[in-house]
């Protein structure tokens, strides 16, 4: 058994990453401390999604503005206009 499969309580890093990959639930549970570190970083929630995604800001840019299509979808005011 690995480091990985350790730390998830896992058989194999094989059963580990599959969990990871097909389970929404252990999918935010990995990348839930990864958020708060670039969170505590950066101070910045909109940041911090960006550096989640990628450190190089060409990479990081169109994850942002996608963040930010949602949530503006999501959690407009109702009388805003599109």
């Amino acid at each position: 058994m690995h480091g990985f499969a350790l730390a998830w309580r896992e058989p194999s890093d094989e059963s580990a990453f599959v969990h990871l990959r097909d389970r929404g639930s252990w999918n935010a549970a990995a990348a839930a401390p990864i958020m708060r570190i670039e969170l505590d970083a950066t101070g910045d929630l909109t940041e911090a999604i960006g550096q989640y995604h990628s450190a190089r800001p060409e990479l990081a840019l169109p994850y942002i503005e996608r963040y930010q299509e949602i949530a503006w979808r999501l959690f407009r005011p109702p009388d805003a206009a599109d």
